[in-house]
């Protein structure tokens, strides 16, 4: 009995032995959970605040993105402007050098004239100086004819007044004609 008494209170002893480590290892189990429970929860915390930081950084993100499409999309629009500016500027400056290569060759066209005129003025005027020359030679021998007519004139009026005239018409002396003097 004694025997078995102690078997008893070995198996007692070894069964509250294993309650205790049992329990131990239970409260040891327990307080791993609970760290890591709480690990757990630090770490989502953690997480949850990079997350929010993260939708803020990207909230950001996202708006200096679109500030940037905007922009893109007015310097877009500018490039375009100013291409279809600058076009227009090489045509109009293609006209105004087509419209430079007429008036130069039109300026040419009328050097070439003018200096022809020119040259046509000088003879022209050759010819003014001549032709006056002439005709102030001309009016010279005009007034001497003009003079010697008048004398003419004049003695044939002497002549017909005279005494000779009336009775001896076969005396007098024919006057010198303009046929004679002229050169």
């Amino acid at each position: 009995l004694k025997d078995r008494d102690g078997q008893i209170r070995s198996l007692e002893e070894k069964h509250q032995h294993a309650r205790d480590a049992l329990e131990h290892y239970r409260q040891a189990a327990k307080e791993q959970r609970e760290q890591e429970q709480r690990r757990h929860e630090s770490q989502v915390q953690q997480l949850q605040l990079e997350l929010r930081q993260l939708q803020q950084t990207l909230i950001v993100k996202q708006d200096e993105l679109t500030q940037l499409n905007r922009d893109n999309a007015r310097l877009l629009a500018e490039a375009r402007q100013l291409q279809k500016d600058q076009h227009a500027q090489q045509q109009l400056l293609t006209q105004k050098a087509q419209a430079l290569e007429v008036a130069q060759r039109s300026l040419t066209g009328m050097e070439r004239t003018n200096d022809a005129l020119e040259q046509r003025s000088n003879t022209l005027q050759a010819e003014v100086a001549r032709l006056g020359e002439r005709a102030e030679v001309q009016a010279q021998k005009a007034q001497t004819l003009q003079e010697r007519l008048s004398e003419a004139l004049l003695q044939l009026k002497l002549i017909e007044h005279s005494p000779l005239a009336n009775g001896g018409a076969d005396s007098h002396e024919p006057l010198p004609g303009p046929e004679a003097d002229t050169p």
